[in-house]
């Protein structure tokens, strides 16, 4: 079944807000009459981060004093002072952190002035940084959408949808062994024709070969995977798996202005491009063309071609570390949320990582789940057993402390030659934000 792609012609997509009115108030803020309901937008996030680059819609997340939620606000100075040294050391030319706690935001801060970020300019509040492989986790949400609603099971097979799927050998693989990378084909990917193409995308992931038996070992699936999830969503819904996830997900938590899985042209503008320029870190790599580019992100690659705000990706982790509603809004089950966020995958060793370092897989249903192992760095060592998270290659990390009830998004526009580095930031960065809970 071919899908018709609704980026084909961007322009002449239409954002679902409609301003009728705006009056400026006193102290710069702006009061906008829209579709009959008034919203005051002020010139800057809550505590003083850079001016916002357009209207955005209200986020269902209250803005907070830290203290008030339990936090020590020295100690997210900490955790900002980091990222204004990261900017000044030019280890990257702009990034953005939120976190949040019970359903409120107490930090929502953008960095950085370098020109030459996007099209547009310096990095604003709204500027959108890319999730990368964050992404995963929304295309893995939207399966359990579908499995709530009783229209997939986990242990379905992917040729009960797609029957054409069966070639080459790969009629046993299941939905859960594409979420818990165990389906035996992590290192292939849909090209460029099929991004828009989906009926070439389908022809392109039937055409996989298997590497290893499914089910017989843990292969991180940097790309592949998704794309199957993404065509069997389309196989069931009958719609681009990029509209379902923001019917489904972005648009009933209000985040639809600042994330996009499928980016319209007319927002590339608001895109920090990632920088990998020679010499970055001492170690030359090439600069990353082909995901700087329009047809990469309107292709909303379901493996990571997602960009957002950060104050956007905690908002929807908020929303699971809260057993899946956030501001009176449910999207999932506590159930659900409690059943994706255990680790599915034991203790068993992850085969395809970074810097050849073995790491313990610790998969969830489309996060991976921090457990009790002593080298799960990157969410922070002093982060609970039940913290889950993603991470956005080597540029970004989101997760949720249940336990606490915090969440944390931070995202960046580079993408470093080496985990090590970046890595320990991250561990610094998660170990101050969970420092700061009194």
């Amino acid at each position: 079944m071919a899908i018709p792609d609704a980026r084909v012609a961007p322009a002449a997509r239409v954002l679902p807000h409609v301003l009728v009115s705006v009056e400026l108030n006193p102290g710069g803020s702006a009061t906008i009459k829209a579709n009959a309901k008034t919203l005051v937008t002020p010139t800057g996030s809550a505590d003083g981060g850079q001016p916002r680059g357009k209207i955005v819609k209200a986020n269902l997340l209250k803005k907070s004093d830290p203290a008030s939620l339990g936090f020590d606000p020295s100690r997210l100075q900490c955790a900002q002072g980091l990222l204004e040294q990261h900017v000044s050391e030019n280890k990257y030319e702009g990034c953005q952190i939120a976190v949040a706690r019970h359903g409120s935001i107490v930090l929502d801060k953008t960095y950085g002035t370098c020109p030459d970020i996007s099209k547009r300019g310096a990095p604003k509040d709204d500027t959108l940084f890319r999730m990368r492989s964050i992404t995963k986790t929304f295309t893995a949400a939207v399966i359990w959408s579908l499995v709530e609603e009783g229209k997939l099971s986990f242990f379905d097979h992917v040729i009960d949808y797609i029957p054409e799927f069966a070639a080459n050998g790969k009629e046993g693989v299941t939905l859960y062994h594409l979420m818990t990378h165990q389906a035996g084909f992590p290192n292939v990917d849909v090209t460029k024709h099929g991004w828009a193409d989906h009926k070439k995308m389908r022809e392109e992931i039937c055409a996989y070969l298997l590497e290893f038996a499914p089910g017989t070992r843990i292969a991180y699936h940097r790309f592949s995977a998704h794309w199957v999830l993404a065509a069997i969503i389309e196989q069931v819904t009958g719609k681009d798996f990029r509209d379902v996830m923001r019917e489904r997900i972005f648009v009933p938590l209000g985040i639809e202005d600042e994330m996009f899985v499928g980016l319209p042209d007319q927002e590339h503008d608001r895109v920090a491009r990632e920088h990998s320029p020679p010499g970055r870190l001492g170690v030359p790599i090439d600069f990353i063309t082909l995901e700087n580019t329009a047809e990469w992100y309107r292709s909303g690659h379901p493996a990571g071609g997602g960009v957002a705000t950060a104050r956007s990706l905690v908002t929807f982790f908020q929303m699971l570390g809260n057993g899946g509603e956030i501001g009176g809004k449910r999207l999932f089950s506590r159930r659900m949320i409690e059943y994706v966020t255990r680790v599915h995958t034991g203790d068993r060793l992850n085969e395809l990582v970074h810097d050849n370092i073995p790491e313990v897989a610790s998969y969830g249903l489309g996060v991976f789940v921090r457990g009790k192992q002593l080298d799960m760095r990157t969410y922070g060592s002093l982060a609970s057993p039940t913290t889950f998270a993603n991470g956005a290659g080597l540029n970004g990390i989101a997760w949720s402390d249940p336990e606490t009830g915090v969440s944390l998004a931070y995202l960046n526009n580079s993408y470093f030659p080496t985990k090590r580095w970046i890595y320990g930031e991250m561990e610094k960065l998660s170990n101050i934000v969970y420092s700061a809970v009194l």
